[in-house]
C-alpha cells in the first residue's frame, strides 16, 4: 500500500517535471540573447557618451585656464571661401542673380575668376537667344545678338547655333537667316561657321552618320541659298554624293 501509494504522488511531479524540461526546450536561444544584447548595446552608449565628455573637457582646459589667467583665446580662423568652379568640365549651374552678385564683388576685372564669370555669362546669354529665335522674332532677336560681344564669342555663336539646329532641323532656315544677318557685320563669324559645317558634314559622312550628315548638308544649303556660302560648295557636295 505504501509503495503504491508514493508511487501515484511522485507521478504528478514527474509530470512537472517534464513539462518544465519541454518548455525549456521549446524556447528560442534569442528570447534569452535579446535582453543581454540589449544591456550590451546601452552600455557601448554609454562608455561613448562618457568618452566625448572626456574629449570635451580635455579640449575645453587649455581656454578655460587660457581665460583664468587674463591671456587672450586665439578665435579659430575663419575657412577660406574657394572660388566656383564655372568651367567646362566639372562646372555647376550658378542663377543669373548670383552670378551677376558675384561679378559685382570681384573688384579686380583681370583675375582668371571675373573673366570665367564673363565667359559663363556670355555663353548662357547667347544659347538663350538662339534657343529663343524663330520666324515671327527674329527682328527683335538681332538687336539682342549684336549687343553681345559676338568678337569673344564667335565660337560660342557658332556652337550654340550647330546644336540648335542639330536639335530642330525645321528651323534651319531661321538660323541662316540670322547668321546671313551678323555676316554682314562679322565676315569672320560666318567664315568660321562654314568652316565647322564643313568638318562636320566631311566627319559624319565617313563615319556614315545619316542624321548628322543630314542636318549639316541642309544648314549648309540654306547659308548657300543666303548668300553666306559660294556655290562651288554645292557643286563640290553633289560630286562627294
Amino acid at each position: 500500500m505504501t509503495r503504491s501509494g508514493s508511487s501515484s504522488d511522485s507521478s504528478p511531479e514527474r509530470d512537472r517535471r517534464d513539462e518544465e524540461e519541454d518548455r525549456k526546450r521549446r524556447r528560442s536561444p534569442s528570447d534569452e540573447e535579446a535582453p543581454r544584447q540589449r544591456v550590451d548595446t546601452d552600455a557601448d552608449r554609454r562608455e561613448d557618451a562618457d568618452a566625448d565628455n572626456s574629449k570635451r573637457r580635455r579640449a575645453e582646459e587649455p581656454e578655460a585656464a587660457a581665460a583664468a589667467n587674463g591671456a587672450p583665446v586665439a578665435a579659430e580662423p575663419a575657412p577660406e571661401r574657394k572660388p566656383v568652379n564655372t568651367g567646362r568640365a566639372g562646372g555647376v549651374y550658378i542663377p543669373p542673380f548670383k552670378l551677376a552678385r558675384m561679378m559685382q564683388e570681384v573688384k579686380d576685372k583681370s583675375t582668371p575668376e571675373y573673366q570665367r564669370l564673363t565667359w559663363e555669362a556670355l555663353k548662357k546669354s547667347i544659347n538663350g537667344i538662339v534657343n529663343k529665335v524663330n520666324i515671327t522674332n527674329i527682328k527683335n532677336m538681332l538687336a539682342e545678338v549684336f549687343r553681345e560681344n559676338l568678337v569673344r564669342g564667335r565660337g560660342l555663336f557658332c556652337r550654340s547655333m550647330m546644336k540648335s539646329q542639330l536639335a530642330s532641323p525645321a528651323f534651319s532656315p531661321v538660323y541662316a537667316a540670322l547668321v546671313a544677318v551678323v555676316n554682314t557685320k562679322f565676315p569672320e563669324l560666318g567664315e568660321l561657321l562654314l568652316h565647322r559645317l564643313c568638318l562636320q558634314f566631311m566627319r559624319s559622312y565617313k563615319r556614315n552618320d545619316k542624321p548628322v550628315c543630314t542636318a549639316a548638308g541642309r544648314f549648309l544649303a540654306h547659308l548657300i541659298n543666303q548668300g553666306v556660302a559660294h556655290e562651288v560648295l554645292a557643286l563640290e557636295i553633289l560630286i562627294l554624293m
